[in-house]
């Protein structure tokens, strides 16, 4: 009797194993990265090799959205770095280049990499204010 019951118990644990097995994989394989770019594409702009960077429509909505929001780099700024406009923009932009572009620590929350190539390329292009 007692071996019937042993095998029962293997037979039920071998079948939990299973099914605990199954779920894992299902929940592993749907666990993957995508590109940003990918996901929300009406979000980024694709620039060409020979795209000139525009301020006004294209770095200055990323620095109001990214970088000038409340409690950041708005009016209120403390610590005296600001972005509200193309002056205060253009004087910081080597620290713009350092934290947003080289460290990718700044915003917090991250730029994505169309984000970063609008600001590159308005910087490589010499930081116009067009």
């Amino acid at each position: 009797m007692s071996s019937i019951k042993i095998e029962e118990y293997s037979n039920n644990m071998n079948k939990i194993k299973i099914i605990v097995i199954v779920i894992l994989g299902l929940n592993f394989s749907a666990c993957y990265y995508d590109k940003e770019e990918t996901l929300y594409p009406n979000n980024f702009v694709k620039l060409s090799d020979t795209s000139t960077v525009s301020y006004i429509s294209l770095v200055k909505p990323l620095i109001d959205s990214k970088c000038a929001t409340s409690g950041c780099h708005d009016a209120s700024a403390s610590g005296n770095v600001k972005l509200t406009n193309y002056t205060e923009v253009f004087a910081k932009k080597d620290r713009i280049k350092a934290r947003a572009i080289d460290k990718k620590d700044m915003p917090s929350s991250g730029l994505s990499s169309s984000n970063i190539s609008i600001l590159q390329r308005w910087l490589d292009q010499g930081a116009k204010n067009n």
